[in-house]
């Protein structure tokens, strides 16, 4: 069963617009708003014209119908009227119609789902489970016609896309393109396609996850990346932070930290280190570069490569409307993304060491500001399973934890080689979480 003609309810999350009509193959919209004028009361809570703008400007190859039907708040106390409108509407519409009612207010979908199911007994209404990533079909029978209803049709998705959705755009990144991490590890390049900066990355690669084993199996090279961190390291002022750990790195690995290792190890974060006047903690990059590299390696290895639709890191955003920006300065930086075929977005941030909670309250909303009520916020932090947590030396990673608790944070432990996790108190190993996550889309 194919459908022409979608219905939709504008949401502050389109991904469930777009996801929807994009799978279905859907040729011409009919959009269902709220107040669009600029002076309504609660158009920082509801600004319908703005969500509006944000859906229709990516899908600028899809049919919109002129005007949007507009369901004020007046309309939205009299239930009868409400009906009635939608009668007026759409009894003369011969064709059957999917009517996509996720997102949409709790008033605007009663009243559709009475219509349909009394007056237009062809139609469809469909559903888009967020956690699930399924969609969930309601006709007028009893039987299940979730097999017979087209929705396998393509379906373009990357990070910018997914953040456009949300009215953000992304700085430093081609609109509507992957990122070149995407196109080298996960669709792979012919050697003869392969850049300069693609060795760079391979190099990084293949460095972190080797230096991710040893990581693991020694507790003294987590310690002395902990030691790093503080104002005076191993109680001495230290002019060069980033030579020191080299240093230590190399007295401890002596056969691993050979000259090339230790050129890629410094190059990979000596550039954004120095450029900072602010300096952020050593260890914060190095942990930022392991935890994206390690993922990277989980993802494409296992079988849920084929779900994932994008990756990055560093991602910096401002709003797309310039007229909202304060200045073109990002407003905002996400230390890893990653987005999959169905518009799942997963923001992780990499934390060394202390993280107040505010931080962590911050990284909640800033996950719900660009990726609505289905983006999931994760901590990653650099705690291994043989380490206990409760040492004095780990007080501020223990800080971050509590706090990223109680923000509603997940929690992934890098060290957890062994997959040993607490997934009841929302700690995983990060290839555990990784799995269970994006797992119920590749089913």
């Amino acid at each position: 069963m194919k459908f022409d003609t979608m219905v939709i309810c504008s949401t502050l999350n389109q991904m469930v617009n777009y996801i929807a009509i994009k799978k279905h193959g859907i040729e011409k919209v009919i959009n269902i708003t709220g107040e669009t004028n600029e002076n309504h009361a609660n158009l920082k809570k509801f600004n319908y014209g703005e969500w509006n703008k944000n859906l229709k400007d990516v899908l600028d190859d899809i049919i919109f119908e002129d005007p949007d039907i507009c369901f004020g708040n007046k309309e939205a106390r009299n239930y009868s009227e409400m009906i009635d409108k939608l009668g007026k509407l759409f009894n003369s519409k011969d064709k059957p119609i999917l009517w996509n009612i996720t997102g949409g207010q709790r008033y605007i979908v009663m009243a559709i789902t009475e219509y349909v199911f009394k007056n237009r007994k062809d139609d469809v209404i469909v559903y888009f489970e967020g956690d699930t990533e399924k969609f969930l079909y309601y006709g007028n029978t009893k039987e299940d016609i979730s097999t017979e209803i087209k929705n396998d049709y393509k379906c373009e998705m990357n990070i910018p896309l997914a953040f456009k959705l949300m009215g953000m755009s992304v700085k430093e990144r081609e609109e509507y393109k992957v990122s070149d991490y995407y196109n080298l590890f996960f669709k792979g390049k012919d050697e003869s396609e392969i850049t300069d900066e693609d060795k760079r990355y391979i190099d990084e690669y293949k460095f972190y996850n080797e230096f991710y084993e040893k990581y693991c199996d020694d507790i003294e090279i987590l310690k002395i990346l902990v030691e790093v961190n503080k104002d005076k390291p191993d109680g001495e002022i230290v002019e060069d932070k980033l030579d020191w750990v080299i240093n230590k790195l190399r007295d401890k690995c002596k056969e691993f930290f050979n000259d090339k290792n230790e050129n890629i190890f410094k190059e990979s974060i000596e550039k954004e280190y120095r450029k900072r006047k602010v300096k952020r903690k050593v260890f914060g990059y190095i942990l930022e570069k392991m935890s994206f590299y390690r993922m990277i390696k989980i993802l494409t290895e296992s079988d849920i490569k084929d779900v994932i639709a994008d990756i990055d890191m560093g991602v910096k955003i401002n709003f797309s409307d310039k007229k909202r920006r304060i200045s073109e300065h990002h407003i905002d930086e996400f230390d890893i993304v990653v987005v999959t075929n169905m518009g799942k977005v997963v923001i992780f941030e990499c934390k060394s060491g202390y993280m107040c909670g505010d931080n962590a309250k911050s990284t909640h909303y800033s996950t719900y500001k660009v990726s609505g009520v289905y983006g999931a916020p994760v901590l990653i932090d650099p705690i291994i399973e043989k380490q206990n947590i409760k040492e004095e030396s780990f007080e501020n990673i223990r800080k971050a934890e509590n706090a990223a608790s109680k923000a509603g944070l997940i929690i992934c432990r890098m060290g957890n080689k062994d997959n040993t996790g607490d997934s009841k108190n929302g700690i995983y190993s990060l290839e555990d979480y990784l799995k269970s996550v994006f797992e119920s889309e590749g089913e």
